[in-house]
């Protein structure tokens, strides 16, 4: 009796953990605030992307980086977000490589500046966005690939 309490445990504890956590691809409306410069400031060509759905590509060196440094635990196996993070879908949108190697760099220095950045820590409070100041060149490169340039569908 007991084996078969912590077996249902076990499976309710993955249910909840990992397929519970997985909230539907980013279809956003983002701000007409984006940090590319690329978008063109006036918003409407990014609502118009963020409509679109992506998909990251997991055989790439980016996602094993993704995974070593746990970002799945906050964004999700597929980075498409959770209860404890954002989806990673619009980041291409809002940011440009090297803006978005800065904001990985040191995330709180963007956080203070951003209304987007300060309206996502409210709405995901227990965690903070890590630093990755670390990240050799090799992996910060192959990381801005995978973020910035998913397969869009």
């Amino acid at each position: 009796m007991r084996s078969i309490f912590f077996l249902l445990l076990t499976v309710a504890s993955f249910w909840v953990l990992f397929l519970g956590v997985r909230e539907k691809p980013a279809r956003m409306d983002p701000p007409a605030h984006v940090h590319n410069p690329a978008a063109g400031g006036s918003g409407d060509n990014v609502r118009a992307e963020a409509a679109t759905s992506v998909r990251f590509d997991r055989a790439s060196k980016g996602y094993t980086v993704f995974k070593a440094r746990a970002c799945q635990t906050c964004h999700g196996p597929e980075a498409t977000g959770s209860r404890m993070g954002p989806s990673l879908a619009d980041v291409r949108l809002h940011y440009d490589r090297a803006s978005l190697a800065a904001y990985l760099a040191d995330p709180n220095a963007f956080i203070e500046n951003d209304e987007r950045l300060l309206e996502m820590q409210s709405r995901y409070p227990r965690i903070e966005m890590p630093a990755y100041p670390d990240l050799s060149e090799g992996d910060l490169e192959a990381l801005l690939t995978f973020l910035l340039e998913p397969e869009v569908r």
